[in-house]
């Protein structure tokens, strides 16, 4: 997934300087229209509802089915759920503000294209790292040590953009952008680890899409907030960053000493809320 966005991001570049900006989206378009049917003839020929795997998928829920919250309902009226859709939207505020204005930071340095398509190369890349290093780290060390590492990793990632805007560094910018991109891909990993750790697979379909409505409003919170500051400059754009990140460690202890449904605590108790 990260890796793709630097592989299409050349391509697409080397494709507008030699034919233009639309013979370059029509070659990804008709590309990505030829994978998406070679996928859904794969997965029409591999589908059944004999198949093996889904018979275990159906034994795996039986088995964990006193694990279940039945009703959605409860789940919303979760303190746990709100703190933890609360962080997750601060932090994908941050990530997303960089991801959308990766050419205005890096062209306050006054940078040419070729370094700005690197730094959203880059940021993609970390981003996918992060979703497989946050899964090994969440499925070793639980939600909290990993939740915390997330926390401290957008915390030092902004502290890098505000340093690289300080000292007119493309280094520390890039280094930072690593830092940002490997631990976005953290949180959207937990969106999905920990809903259903903290929630169950019974309805797990539909508690996933309610904490991914987490991104969406990160996707207007974060420009909304912080697109203001960069209009005075990189710096005061990156201090408000470093001040999201010290409220996302505020709303992670809410979640830690929440009194709600935490992971592992309440299980054996009949998943009480």
């Amino acid at each position: 997934f990260g890796f793709g966005a630097s592989v299409i991001g050349t391509l697409i570049l080397s494709l507008q300087q030699c034919f233009g900006l639309p013979a370059a989206f029509f070659v990804v378009g008709a590309a990505a229209c030829l994978v998406q049917a070679a996928g859904i003839y794969v997965f029409a020929q591999n589908y059944s509802s004999e198949n093996p795997a889904q018979e275990n998928v159906c034994c795996m829920v039986e088995k964990d089915r006193k694990y279940q919250i039945n009703d959605t309902w409860r789940m919303l009226r979760s303190a746990t759920f709100w703190f933890y859709f609360v962080w997750a939207v601060f932090l994908s505020s941050v990530a997303l503000f960089v991801i959308s204005n990766c050419a205005d930071i890096t062209g306050v340095l006054h940078t040419g294209l070729g370094t700005i398509t690197v730094g959203a190369a880059l940021i993609s890349g970390f981003n996918g790292v992060g979703r497989v290093l946050f899964g090994i780290l969440f499925d070793r060390l639980k939600e909290n040590k990993t939740f915390t590492i997330i926390n401290v990793g957008f915390f030092i990632g902004s502290i890098g953009l505000w340093c690289a805007m300080q000292m007119n560094s493309l280094a520390v910018l890039m280094s930072g952008y690593g830092v940002i991109g490997l631990c976005y891909g953290g949180v959207l990993i937990c969106n999905s680890a920990y809903i259903r750790m903290a929630f169950g697979s019974q309805r797990f379909a539909l508690h996933f899409s309610i904490i991914n409505m987490s991104t969406l409003i990160a996707a207007f919170l974060g420009p909304f907030l912080i697109n203001p500051m960069l209009k005075k400059g990189g710096v005061p754009a990156a201090f408000f960053m470093i001040i999201l990140t010290i409220i996302a460690f505020g709303v992670l202890f809410g979640l830690n000493k929440s009194s709600g449904f935490t992971c592992g605590k309440d299980l054996e108790k009949g998943c009480s809320l």
